[in-house]
């Protein structure tokens, strides 16, 4: 909003989370962009973007669909998403194991993850799916970028250092919260204390210095057609 001022910003969110202090072109509402009914008249839209919603939706695909209808022709939607899985180019990243018994344990959390999710109505591992989404669509002129992630501040690299460091303050400030709903009652069924029992070994490979891994972040683009 700040760099482009004569645009209008509208963010949307399920609760009324948002900051108050924001620039003049700025305005939140509260909505469901599941539904797909949208506040505002189709074709509106000069650009949509949806960040960091894996797990947030019944379908990423249907979101799309109806990101197109409200969509200006020649609007663009943007989708900026996480892969959660880990990877590593220099074989210091144990492989996950079929029994969750990796020696790092952010591996088994993975693999506890992709077990639950198969059984909730939140798919999570949508990431390499989200461009041809966007041409199933009819989006064209569809690119990926994708950026490697560290999961800690292990490269020498300075800045991917800062990235690394920041990596690992979203994981271990957050993986309680990420965990309690795909590990609990309507997941696996684990107790609290079973949880967090568990995440005491995840916070730790997280932070092992030792393991060069990292995860990516795509960066996909899609132009709806001018006619």
């Amino acid at each position: 909003a700040e760099t482009f001022p004569d645009a209008q910003i509208i963010g949307t969110d399920l609760s009324p989370v948002q900051p108050g202090q924001v620039p003049p072109n700025v305005q939140f509402y509260v909505d469901d962009a599941q539904e797909e009914d949208w506040l505002w008249p189709k074709d509106h839209f000069d650009y949509i973007r949806s960040s960091m919603l894996l797990g947030a939706l019944n379908s990423y695909k249907s979101l799309i669909k109806t990101a197109r209808t409200y969509l200006k022709p020649g609007g663009y939607m943007e989708c900026h998403e996480w892969d959660v899985a880990l990877f590593c180019d220099d074989d210091t990243l144990p492989a996950p194991q079929d029994d969750f018994q990796c020696p790092h344990e952010f591996q088994n959390w993975i693999q506890y993850l992709r077990l639950s999710t198969k059984n909730l109505d939140r798919p999570v591992f949508i990431v390499d799916k989200i461009a041809d989404w966007m041409r199933e669509a009819g989006f064209e002129d569809v690119k990926e970028t994708i950026t490697k992630i560290p999961l800690n501040p292990w490269p020498k690299d300075p800045h991917l250092k800062r990235l690394g460091a920041w990596s690992e303050r979203n994981w271990l400030d957050g993986i309680a919260a990420f965990s309690y709903a795909p590990f609990g009652a309507r997941g696996l069924g684990w107790t609290q204390e079973e949880i967090e029992v568990f995440l005491v070994g995840v916070r730790r490979s997280i932070s092992d210095r030792k393991v060069h891994s990292y995860q990516r972040f795509h960066v996909v683009t899609g132009r709806k057609p001018s006619s």
